[in-house]
C-alpha cells in the first residue's frame, strides 16, 4: 500500500478547515467576557474559575483588595464578584463602591443573609452556600440581581 501524502485533496481541505476554526477561536477567545472574583476561600475561585471555563468566560480569582485592584489596573474587566467580608478584618466595601461609581458591575457575596439584605439596594447580591447553577447563571447573565435565600440546612 502506498502512504504517501499527496497534497491538496480532501487532507489539504481538513487542514484549511482546521486553520480558519483556530483563527476564529482565537478572535473568540479575545472578544470573551472576563469577571474578577475576589474572594479569600481558594475553594470558591477554584469553582468559579471552573465554570467559566466551560462557559468561556475568563474568569481571574484573587483573595485581597489589594490584588483585586492590581488585575483591574492591568486588565479590562466586565464584572467583579466580591465576597463582602474576607479573611481578617478586610472588606471589599471600598473597591466595590470605587467600582459601582465606575459603572463597572459588581455582585457581591457573603454567608450573612442578614447583611445581604440591606446592600441590596445598592448590588446584586447571592447568599453562600451557593451551587454549581447560581454560579452558571450568573456567569451567563452578567450582574443581574440573583436572589439572596437563606442557607440550605441539613436535616
Amino acid at each position: 500500500m502506498n502512504m504517501r501524502r499527496r497534497s491538496g485533496g480532501r487532507g489539504e481541505a481538513r487542514r484549511q478547515a482546521y486553520e480558519a476554526r483556530a483563527d476564529e477561536g482565537a478572535e473568540s477567545r479575545s472578544a470573551r467576557r472576563s469577571v474578577l472574583v475576589l474572594d479569600d476561600e481558594p475553594r470558591l475561585l477554584v469553582l468559579w474559575r471552573h465554570i467559566g471555563e466551560i462557559l468561556g468566560v475568563e474568569v481571574t480569582g484573587v483573595a485581597t483588595v489589594a490584588q483585586a485592584r492590581a488585575v483591574l489596573a492591568a486588565e479590562r474587566v466586565d464584572q467583579v464578584v466580591c465576597d463582602w467580608f474576607l479573611a481578617g478584618e478586610e472588606t471589599s466595601q471600598p473597591l466595590a463602591e470605587d467600582l459601582r461609581a465606575a459603572g463597572v458591575p459588581v455582585l457581591v457575596t457573603s454567608g450573612d443573609i442578614t447583611f445581604l439584605a440591606g446592600l441590596a439596594a445598592l448590588y446584586p447580591t447571592l447568599a453562600k452556600p451557593f451551587g454549581l447553577r447560581d454560579v452558571e447563571a450568573v456567569l451567563r447573565v452578567g450582574a443581574a440581581p440573583v436572589v439572596a435565600r437563606r442557607p440550605r440546612t441539613r436535616p
